[in-house]
């Protein structure tokens, strides 16, 4: 076979087996952290899944883990560090109407005694509170609220370590693009978001310890199909808030790993799953290999 054939062949043949070890669903190994290798790619890339907020129970935060941030030349999170509140204020709050609009006259009921209840407020002060406020916010007080023990937050770890070892921090997204995604989901989803916790009621922190020890045990394609739970709002906008997000975090993760060490660290939620940042970057023929994380 002549030279020149034979290496058309062998290109063809090495980067389609590349493009093909795309790992099953689920993945036979559990781990938070993958090692990224592949054409083009700096030695000592990494990607890890976190949780948000997590009771410090359920925290993975080895001193080998650590150790291997403190090695790389940039961090890549969703956001470039936690946005302060008033740069967000404004995306936070509605242009017209009230947040009550949202609800029927039930639904606000059971809202306002949900505030008083849980967050200690007289009704009068919640009112005067959340009117201006986007559904959101009142979902996101709500998921804090589930949290019965100290809390910890990847995101402030990765930041402050970042900062204290002088790595630069680079964000996939800006906090007021994140808001835009929610502000684009339908009215109904909105409301789903609060009332979901309101209809568990006591059920909510059972769900949020479950999802806790499944992040503990590191098996990220289960974590997922807990979060499609048919009963939550995030399955029925799945491709808005994750897939999509997904696809575009990719070309921006390849062009920093290509020049850089970097560690990336996004939810737990976006590295699993068929459409999930793992199989996307396998399915460009990089290798992602889990890492066991080890004190």
């Amino acid at each position: 076979m002549p030279l020149k054939s034979f290496l058309f062949s062998f290109f063809l043949v090495f980067f389609g087996y590349l493009e093909a070890q795309v790992s099953a669903f689920p993945f036979e190994e559990s781990s938070l952290l993958w090692k990224i290798d592949g054409p083009g790619v700096k030695k000592g890339c990494y990607l890890f899944g976190t949780m948000h907020l997590i009771e410090k129970d359920y925290f993975v935060f080895p001193t080998s883990l650590q150790q291997i941030i403190k090695k790389t030349d940039v961090l890549i999170m969703e956001l470039n560090g936690i946005p302060k509140q008033a740069t967000i204020k404004s995306s936070l709050q509605l242009q017209t109407g009230s947040f009550f609009d949202y609800f029927t006259a039930e639904q606000n009921d059971s809202i306002i005694r949900w505030a008083v209840s849980n967050l200690h407020m007289d009704s009068t002060n919640f009112k005067t509170f959340i009117a201006p406020m986007k559904p959101f916010v009142m979902a996101q007080l709500m998921a804090q609220m589930q949290f019965k023990k100290n809390v910890e937050s990847y995101e402030m770890t990765f930041e402050n370590l970042a900062k204290n070892e002088n790595i630069p921090i680079v964000g996939l997204e800006t906090a007021e693009e994140q808001l835009k995604f929610i502000d684009q989901l339908p009215k109904a989803t909105q409301v789903s978001m609060v009332m979901e916790t309101i209809r568990l009621g006591d059920k909510s922190h059972a769900k949020l310890i479950e999802l806790e020890q499944t992040y503990q045990s590191q098996n990220i394609d289960v974590l997922h199909l807990l979060m499609q739970d048919e009963t939550g709002f995030v399955a029925n906008e799945q491709t808005t808030l994750v897939d999509n997000r997904n696809a575009n975090w990719i070309p921006k993760i390849e062009t920093y790993m290509h020049k850089n060490k970097t560690f990336i660290a996004v939810g737990a939620g976006h590295l699993g799953g068929e459409k999930g940042i793992i199989r996307l970057l396998q399915a460009k023929g990089y290798r992602v290999t889990p890492v066991e994380l080890t004190n």
